[in-house]
């Protein structure tokens, strides 16, 4: 292997674990919509049954 082709795949490698972090952050911010989703939904729950 050429010392050309060892850069290409290390910059692969970088690329793929750059994605890996990139859809980390993106589950843990769409699991934090969702908490927030469910918590507003019991407090809307909440609200009606005082109101009633």
């Amino acid at each position: 292997m050429t010392l050309n082709e060892l850069k290409i795949e290390l910059e692969e490698a970088r690329m793929s674990v750059d994605d890996i972090k990139h859809y980390r952050v993106l589950h843990l911010n769409l699991q934090a919509i969702r908490e927030l989703e469910n918590r507003l939904e019991k407090e809307q729950v909440n609200n009606i049954e005082v109101s009633a």
